[in-house]
């Protein structure tokens, strides 16, 4: 028996998967009919006669071995029947798992009323595996032709030969689970089985496995539903295919690692502090988090805090979005000069972030004078009299950023009067106290 895998194209849900033979095998027997010579007396004994030949193609299956390494073989049981029904050569050949042709001479004896012609026959052949179980079987019809010489006939006979061991009765294949996502580099599993017209299970279907999109994933296991995602993001499909070419497809997701923080846009800003209404940039803190490819990552924890010059951020914490980024806003705080803000994503390289902005003093344009005199004094009578003077800018709002010195005079008044005390002291808070 000769093997010689040809080739076929099978689609398995709209995507070409190279197929082949399990095996394409000459079964190299010679049949030697027995019969009478037709022009010899009639007790004459029987001589050899025409061989017949025959060739066992086996149903189209995969080319990368995996159900040769499930599905095995090591005998091979001939029957061929009359055209009666009886058995005219019932015989079971040895064939090692581990030989690729076996040459074997059989002997069957021909009807005595077999014309020149030759005599039909039915031959049955039935591939038997180590546990007695049948896995491949055949029948084809064909011809013995009795003539001297014992020639061999030029023309063997073809017989197709179809898988009906463990799973032979499997319409559809399923696998499991249908959506699974891992990171570069990460190992994936799945299982499958064969199951009826009914769903119902059916065990021991042989399953071989394979990627169509190898450069994003590949099958470590041609038998078995594991593999290594590579370092490649995207989608890559995985196809489960039975021994009589069922097959289920499912769509792996290659998810890349994320390995770096960078700061995108929002440092740099200014803004005037210590009013009122506390002070927000106009330009949102933008990191993106960035895979070993140069590209974004979804999906990652971002966490943003101030880290000088008080203020707040809103929100404190945010996932990197489809693109990578991760943002929020920054309040200043009071503080004049630089202040300072993180983004802190853990294990990523550039983690934490730091952006800075500048707190700016308020512009002082007015005074506001509180105390002095109160009316009615007496005059000539000296008093202490406590007085304040707050600086402010156009719109009234006080300048607590103001520390500089404040002076203060007397203008009009009784002829004679005097300021004693201070009379020129350092604001605080933008606010001068005599």
């Amino acid at each position: 028996m000769r093997s010689s895998p040809p080739t076929t194209t099978r689609r398995v849900q709209r995507s070409p998967l190279r197929r082949a033979a399990f095996a394409v095998a000459s079964l190299a027997v010679v049949l030697l009919s027995c019969g009478r010579e037709l022009t010899a007396p009639q007790n004459s004994a029987p001589r050899p006669a025409s061989g017949i030949r025959f060739n066992t193609i086996f149903q189209p299956v995969s080319t990368s071995g995996a159900f040769a390494q499930v599905v095995t073989f090591d005998k091979v049981h001939i029957v061929l029947h009359h055209t009666d029904g009886t058995i005219a050569l019932d015989t079971t050949i040895v064939f090692p798992v581990d030989s690729s042709q076996v040459s074997i001479s059989l002997f069957v004896k021909l009807a005595a009323t077999a014309p020149a012609s030759g005599e039909p026959m039915t031959l049955d052949l039935g591939y038997v595996n180590a546990q007695g179980l049948g896995v491949f079987s055949g029948t084809a019809s064909l011809t013995a032709v009795p003539s001297a010489g014992g020639a061999v006939s030029s023309t063997p006979v073809t017989v197709n030969v179809a898988y009906t061991g463990p799973g032979a009765t499997a319409k559809r294949i399923v696998i499991s689970p249908r959506q699974l996502s891992v990171n570069t580099g990460s190992p994936f599993a799945y299982t499958a089985v064969g199951v009826d017209a009914n769903g119902t299970v059916v065990p021991n279907t042989p399953i071989e496995w394979v990627s169509l999109d190898p450069t994003r994933a590949n099958i470590s296991q041609s038998t078995a539903g594991v593999g290594n995602a590579l370092n490649q993001r995207g989608t890559a499909r995985i196809v489960a295919t039975g021994i009589t070419g069922i097959a289920d497809t499912v769509v792996l997701t290659v998810l890349p690692v994320a390995s770096s923080l960078n700061v995108v846009s929002g440092s740099g800003q200014s803004g005037t502090v210590g009013t009122p209404t506390p002070y927000t940039l106009p330009q949102p803190l933008i990191v993106q988090v960035l895979a070993a490819d140069g590209l974004g990552v979804a999906g990652t924890p971002v966490t943003f805090g101030v880290a000088g010059g008080g203020g707040s951020v809103s929100p404190t914490s945010a996932s990197s979005d489809v693109n990578g980024m991760a943002q929020t806003t920054w309040t200043l705080g009071t503080t004049v000069g630089t202040q300072s803000a993180t983004a802190t994503a853990a294990g990523l390289s550039g983690s934490p972030a730091t952006f800075t902005a500048t707190g700016l003093s308020q512009v002082a344009t007015k005074l506001l004078i509180s105390g002095g005199p109160a009316a009615g004094s007496n005059v000539g009578a000296a008093s202490t009299i406590p007085l304040t003077i707050a600086v402010q800018d156009a719109s009234g709002n006080p300048v607590a950023g103001f520390t500089g010195s404040v002076s203060v005079t007397l203008s009009g008044g009784p002829s004679g009067a005097t300021l004693g005390g201070t009379t020129t002291v350092a604001a605080v808070n933008g606010v001068a106290s005599f």
